[in-house]
């Protein structure tokens, strides 16, 4: 009976708050310390998937191509990031955008041969540029962020562009332009098209100290309003300090992101034909 009794008083002993403490202060532990190699995992996959994106896009671009003469589309109509109409309550009918709407994303153009928007949606960006200075007034302002989801690659005018015909810019004759595994087509960027070599790129442009000076805090234009407390520059490396960038040859590599004084970017990345500088 004796024996039996031990036995029972064993089977029902519990743990010590002690114990108990010990083992919660070790789960913690293995938490804090699993959760940065997680953050970092979710990171990578996130970016294989923009990457996977720009690979399509690419694709597409050269589908384009083919079919207009072996020119891109130059961009130079469509500088915001709309598709569609959806943002405007007032609107009584659906309406698709097309090159010839001022609001378009430059997307636009290649919409019929991707098989869906979403391949201008990068998973890890957080911000579009907005146009907030001009207040939250749809089209334009904080506001409209969930209509600018799609809208997530910044087109470089440099290489889109082309000759003016006098009225507009017909689009770039892909042949004409040298190196194009050293000419970047579009990149991760919170601009949807880049303005100059002297505001929005990664290069240090002509009379310029700093890269990217149109979104470094440092640097901003005081027209530059209500982006405080937005990481503009993480916006256009969102990917652990790096770019994806879809080149002019079609393929897909990071740029990584630059000290702000530093050149390592060169313009010629740019601007191949030295067309704008």
């Amino acid at each position: 009976m004796k024996n039996r009794m031990v036995s029972q008083s064993r089977i029902t002993h519990g743990f010590t708050l002690i114990e108990l403490l010990v083992v919660i202060s070790i789960i913690a532990l293995l938490v804090a310390l699993l959760m940065p190699a997680l953050g970092k995992a979710r990171e990578q996959a996130r970016s294989s998937v923009c990457m996977t994106h720009l690979n399509g896009l690419g694709k597409a671009v050269f589908v384009y191509t083919n079919n207009h003469d072996g020119r891109v589309f130059s961009g130079y109509q469509t500088n915001y990031a709309l598709w569609d109409n959806k943002w405007d309550s007032s609107a009584t009918e659906y309406i698709e955008y097309t090159v010839n709407d001022k609001l378009a994303y430059w997307g636009v153009a290649y919409r019929i041969y991707v098989y869906t928007k979403e391949l201008f949606d990068c998973p890890s960006n957080k911000f579009n540029d907005d146009w907030r200075e001009n207040g939250d007034n749809p089209p334009f302002g904080p506001s409209m962020q969930p209509h600018y989801q799609f809208a997530s690659y910044g087109l470089n005018p440099c290489v889109s562009y082309g000759k003016w015909d006098g009225a507009s810019y017909k689009g770039q004759v892909i042949d004409s332009v040298p190196h194009q595994a050293e000419a970047i087509f579009t990149q991760d960027h919170i601009e949807q098209r880049l303005d100059s070599l002297s505001s929005d790129m990664f290069c240090v442009g002509p009379g310029q100290t700093y890269n990217l000076p149109q979104w470094r805090p440092e640097t901003m234009p005081s027209w530059m309003t209500g982006w405080e407390g937005v990481d503009t520059v993480e916006c256009c490396f969102r990917h652990a300090r790096k770019s994806n960038t879809l080149w002019l040859d079609g393929h897909v590599s990071p740029i990584e992101q630059p000290e702000p004084l530093s050149d390592e970017v060169p313009v010629r990345w740019y601007d191949p034909l030295k067309a704008f500088h």
